[in-house]
């Protein structure tokens, strides 16, 4: 496991070094331990990294990927909202796969984060759902599940974080999730 994970972590450095990045990606990100990183067949489909924390069921997923689009400007622009909707819209098909029951309408805001020294604009969006036992394979337990999600470019890659936790009360989770956001600006200046 622990050789599948280095060769993974050379192969991120090794696309990091092709497309001219010089992100350095945290080990932790607010008591959450890096788990994986998954390389994907192509350079556009990019890279994305796990992370975990010991004693809990949330988890966190960073994406960095071109999707094709070239020369991407830092922040929000139409590939950025593309990329946004297409986030709860793959919700939406787990509940109708039968993964999720009850995915709630989302909240969706603006914001910016600091990356590399520069401020960037970012969407963010929250929904709330259950995973039925076809999700989990175990026999479905009642947690509601907080899901929060920014997208922005950087580094002319799209930049996808998603934050899903056990948490129904939405002034929680969402304190939650801006301290993930923030410690990983934290880290990433």
């Amino acid at each position: 496991m622990m050789h599948r994970f280095l060769l993974s972590l050379l192969s991120l450095i090794s696309l990091i070094g092709t497309s001219h990045a010089s992100t350095n990606f945290p080990q932790d990100i607010n008591g959450m331990e890096m788990v994986q990183v998954t390389m994907y067949d192509s350079v556009a489909a990019g890279f994305s990294i796990r992370y975990e924390p010991l004693q809990s069921l949330d988890k966190l997923d960073l994406y960095l990927y071109t999707n094709g689009y070239e020369n991407l400007p830092d922040g929000i622009s139409d590939p950025v909202r593309t990329e946004y909707d297409e986030i709860y819209s793959a919700i939406v098909q787990m509940e109708e796969l039968g993964y999720y029951v009850g995915v709630t309408k989302p909240k969706r805001g603006e914001s910016t984060i600091t990356l590399g020294g520069e401020k960037i604009s970012y969407l963010w969006g929250y929904t709330q759902f259950k995973q039925t036992s076809k999700a989990t394979g175990v026999k479905d337990t009642d947690s509601v599940r907080s899901s929060f999600y920014f997208v922005t470019a950087y580094q002319g890659r799209l930049m996808k974080l998603r934050y899903t936790i056990i948490e129904s009360k939405f002034t929680t989770a969402f304190d939650r999730f801006m301290k993930v956001v923030d410690d990983l600006e934290a880290q990433m200046n």
